[in-house]
């Protein structure tokens, strides 16, 4: 099936994975993400929220089980096509701390640009365009030219937003990268984030706030220990009901 033109973004059956062979980290995992929707993974610290973020971008492949993006097998020969179209922003964010803003983008359409910018920093202009624009999305431009490690902790989420926009992607898988910031900055990073689904954008997030889950998720799924214990609308539950799935 051509990329994008599944029914799904993500579709996962009986998806199982152990780092040891012996302990799962994920149990027999199912679920399926519309296309340009929100979903946000909850669960607490080792339930496998970050595995699956990993096996859905195709970072590890599962014992068992089938894993579909776009309706491709992710761990095909043609994954790599759907590969190119998922921007993941892991929870330590993965910023070049040394170099700049500019730079750091830039390094999201790298795919694109082949292995002279990759070694040589040489980028095309209409690449720097694109970059600047990503940068101007996400407002950080008035630090295009500053080192990530004088940035806030919010100027560097946006610096790795700009980043995963960069790549131009149909999917974006975000994982606890509001962790380190307080609620109020944590809740504007996560709205921001849903703006992109105005353009068909697909969203995945983790989080372990449930108050974030409950204000930015259209679906929330629960992990416990490895296995999918619930997923339900957000708008059917309240925060009371949210908090007793826990």
């Amino acid at each position: 099936m051509a990329l994008g033109l599944a029914g799904n973004a993500v579709d996962l059956q009986d998806v199982s994975f152990s780092y040891d062979g012996k302990n799962y980290a994920l149990k027999s995992v199912s679920l399926s993400i519309k296309r340009g929707s929100s979903t946000v993974i909850v669960g607490t610290n080792g339930s496998g929220k970050s595995t699956l973020l990993k096996i859905i971008n195709g970072l590890i492949k599962p014992q068992s089980g089938s894993v579909k993006v776009f309706g491709i097998d992710i761990n095909s020969h043609q994954g790599m096509d759907a590969r190119r179209k998922i921007g993941y922003i892991p929870q330590q964010l993965g910023l070049l701390r040394n170099s700049t803003v500019l730079q750091n983008v830039l390094v999201g359409g790298l795919s694109r640009m082949g292995s002279t910018s990759a070694l040589f920093g040489v980028y095309p202009r209409q690449e720097i365009d694109y970059a600047l624009k990503c940068i101007q999305q996400v407002r950080i431009d008035h630090k295009l030219h500053e080192k990530v490690y004088r940035l806030s902790g919010g100027e560097r989420q946006r610096v790795a937003i700009a980043r995963a926009l960069m790549q131009k992607p149909s999917l974006i898988l975000a994982d606890e990268f509001t962790s380190d910031l307080d609620y109020k900055s944590a809740n504007e990073m996560m709205g921001f984030m849903s703006e992109f689904r105005r353009d068909g954008v697909t969203l995945v997030m983790v989080t372990h706030n449930l108050d974030l889950a409950f204000e930015h998720g259209q679906t929330v799924i629960f992990l416990k220990d490895g296995a999918k214990v619930s997923e339900i609308p957000a708008e059917s539950l309240d925060k009371k009901g949210l908090k007793t799935l826990a």
